[in-house]
């Protein structure tokens, strides 16, 4: 297969070469040149369009060797961008931050006061109510429940985000006081054959005030397995279309919440009137709130908690909550600016002082890696990682990487033959597979010298998601096979 171009690049030991080799090839030469030819050969073999774009990147920790196959292309990298808003999020606000949900008493009015906290559940809220009706003074009267749902400024919905993206729950809104990862739960169970699949509420109290609009069914053995799920922004209506193989395993999903600080409100006000407590007159702030008597704490995990739950589930909620407490903890704004536009400014200048990184050399429109207006080569996420590893926060960023064949989204992959371990972030969208992280030979620590730093990205796949996943793996054995060639004698 030919390939007209595209751009190599190979420094070993600060010697550049290009893909001829000198005559007496220098030591570990022989090994980029069979790399090479492994990852062209992966790519021919893959069933994929061969109009797919797709790049590599990798390079040792202490940058004695680097190498690139299109690492220097811009491309749409799916959640690997979360590697940027937890890296970010590290070395700006240390592993132990936290942030807190507050009640406060202000003489007749109650202020519940949300910390964009993406962990916040019912029972915490309910914890909270106990906690206020226990420090209130007796015979207090309460008369106003004002939520303060100021603390992050801006819309909710990503304005980047595809429509279907913002039904999901994947894709929820994201506002200072979330509860229940402002989604509604549902299980999809398979019935018999011809029939539509039965849809369970999680929270079913919740089923009275949706419309259901089931377009599903139960399929035989041999059809193939599909959903989707969304919700009408005019009304109360959830749509559900699909089909899952009778008698296989029910299948979790949500759709996000239309009006999550109406959610948070009521839920808060039943809690309290659960405890003895009814505030008939309840009211939402959009802007921050004039506080008074604290009466009631909930602090959320701390960061290191939230960056491992990011990385290893690649959650888009806490990712979002992140970088806008990074645009919370950038001080000065300006006209107009949302709290998530301050969040992606600090990030580009907080990689930018820590770790040198260009912020004119990638695109950056969230923090999740949900936008397809995201745009950032291989060589950058390379940069990115090697950087964290010789700072400070080195250790807590690599831990909250999954493991390959062990955790996180790379539970279910098989690990390399040769032993090594590859902790890395995965990114995948429709057409989209990109892999980003650290490979250390078996024996070697995660910071050690020859573990390589390394990025893998495909876009404008037209082949299913597992078809691209299995691509992307091939790469990432290519570079295993690489690494043992070139610490071999």
């Amino acid at each position: 297969m030919m390939f007209i171009g595209h751009r190599i690049s190979i420094t070993i030991l600060g010697l550049s070469v290009g893909l001829g080799l000198p005559a007496t090839a220098a030591p570990g030469e022989d090994c980029l040149t069979s790399l090479e030819a492994d990852l062209v050969q992966a790519r021919a073999m893959a069933d994929i369009s061969p109009y797919s774009s797709w790049g590599v990147a990798l390079s040792s920790l202490d940058r004695t060797l680097t190498y690139q196959f299109q690492g220097d292309r811009a491309f749409v990298p799916a959640s690997n961008v979360k590697l940027f808003t937890t890296a970010a999020a590290l070395l700006e606000l240390g592993s132990n931050w936290q942030t807190l949900t507050q009640v406060y008493w202000n003489r007749d009015r109650l202020i519940l006061r949300g910390g964009g906290d993406p962990t916040l559940t019912r029972s915490n809220l309910e914890d909270l109510a106990a906690q206020t009706i226990q420090n209130l003074s007796e015979g207090t009267d309460i008369d106003h429940l004002i939520l303060d749902d100021g603390y992050f400024q801006g819309d909710p919905v990503d304005p980047h985000w595809e429509w279907e993206d913002t039904q999901a729950g994947y894709g929820a809104p994201v506002n200072a006081t979330i509860i229940d990862r402002n989604a509604i739960p549902l299980t999809l169970v398979p019935q018999r054959v011809g029939r539509s699949l039965q849809v369970i509420f999680e929270r079913p109290e919740e089923a009275e005030h949706w419309i259901l609009d089931n377009q599903s069914r139960s399929v035989a053995e041999s059809e193939p397995e599909w959903l989707e799920v969304g919700r009408d922004w005019r009304d109360n209506r959830i749509t559900i279309r699909g089909q899952l193989i009778a008698g296989a395993p029910s299948a979790p999903v949500a759709v996000s919440l239309p009006n999550p600080a109406d959610y948070a409100l009521t839920a808060f006000q039943q809690a309290l009137s659960d405890r003895g407590l009814f505030v008939a007159d309840a009211e939402i702030h959009h802007a921050a709130f004039g506080v008074g008597t604290i009466v009631a704490v909930h602090p959320s995990p701390p960061l290191e908690e939230l960056i491992t739950t990011t990385n290893q589930q690649s959650d888009n909620l806490v990712a979002e909550t992140l970088l806008r407490h990074l645009g919370v903890n950038l001080p000065e704004s300006r006209s107009s600016e949302t709290t998530r536009d301050r969040g992606l400014r600090h990030v580009r200048d907080i990689l930018q002082r820590d770790l040198n990184l260009n912020p004119a050399h990638y695109t950056l429109q969230d923090g999740s890696g949900l936008s397809r207006q995201n745009s950032i080569a291989p060589e950058i996420f390379v940069s990115l990682l090697q950087g964290m590893a010789s700072s400070p926060a080195a250790e807590t960023f690599i831990a909250s990487l999954p493991v390959l064949g062990e955790s996180g989204t790379l539970k279910s992959w098989t690990p390399l033959t040769s032993g090594a371990i590859v902790q890395a972030k995965t990114g995948s969208m429709t057409g989209i597979y990109a892999l980003s992280g650290y490979l250390s030979p078996l024996g070697s620590p995660p910071l050690s010298p020859n573990t390589l730093a390394f990025s893998i990205i495909i876009n404008h796949s037209d082949a299913s998601y597992a078809v691209t996943q299995a691509a992307v793996a091939d790469f990432l054995a290519q570079i295993d096979q690489f690494q043992q060639c070139r610490q071999s004698p």
